[in-house]
């Protein structure tokens, strides 16, 4: 049973007292002639639809992540995660062995990449794959780049590891990558918040509004 249906058959629901919904752009739900707008307006007329603004910072998030640039840096750290090191036992104990030695918390608390999601609206996992691989001391980065010259200079492992190791190598220490993964940082640090503000029950709209309002001036000030 869909949204729809099931407020038109509850009947703990009273479609005459809604003034107001929000929800995203699916037509089951906003449809001007068979959505849940159109069933809670004929009930009530004087109800007011707007569009989750929470959707639509989403979507603009999504966005600003398909130029070319944004494409190569996310699809480079998915190659690490999935097609590299998430695929050969071999590579993967290089990793852990490099990673253990690099870090203080420990093998009981190794740490992993983290894989892009290609979800129209959970542009945060691309925030969270950044975050452990450029952000702060002790980030990934360097143990990264440590465990892909080992491969790619290790005669022990295939021409295929090998080549794939060069490869990826040479991209991620692109002055180009490395910037673009530092500008989407600061963007996702700022939007961040403001996304998970407005996804919240019972916000203030005062509040809101002025979240959005500094977001847009922070993002402003990124300079290049």
């Amino acid at each position: 049973m869909n949204n729809c249906q099931w407020v038109k058959n509850s009947k703990l629901r009273k479609e005459s007292n809604i003034i107001g919904e929000s929800f995203d752009g699916a037509n089951n739900m906003s449809g001007q002639f068979s959505g849940l707008q159109s069933f809670i307006k004929s009930e009530n007329e004087n109800s007011i639809f707007i569009w989750c603004y929470s959707h639509i910072l989403n979507l603009c998030m999504v966005d600003i992540c398909k130029d070319i640039d944004s494409k190569t840096l996310f699809g480079l750290l998915n190659r690490l995660v999935s097609t590299f090191f998430g695929s050969s036992y071999k590579r993967m104990n290089t990793w852990t062995s490099e990673n253990t030695k690099n870090s203080k918390i420990g093998q009981d608390k190794l740490r992993k990449l983290h894989k892009v999601a290609e979800s129209n609206t959970r542009w945060w996992s691309r925030h969270k794959a950044l975050e452990w691989v450029f952000k702060g001391t002790d980030c990934l980065f360097l143990t990264v780049v440590s465990v892909l010259h080992i491969i790619s200079t290790d005669s022990s492992f295939d021409n295929n590891s090998t080549s794939e190791a060069i490869s990826l190598l040479k991209i991620l220490c692109k002055f180009k990558v490395i910037l673009t993964a530092n500008i989407f940082l600061d963007i996702f640090s700022y939007v961040r918040p403001t996304s998970d503000y407005l996804q919240t029950r019972q916000l203030n709209f005062l509040s809101a509004w002025k979240m959005v309002e500094n977001t847009k001036n922070d993002i402003k000030q990124i300079s290049l």
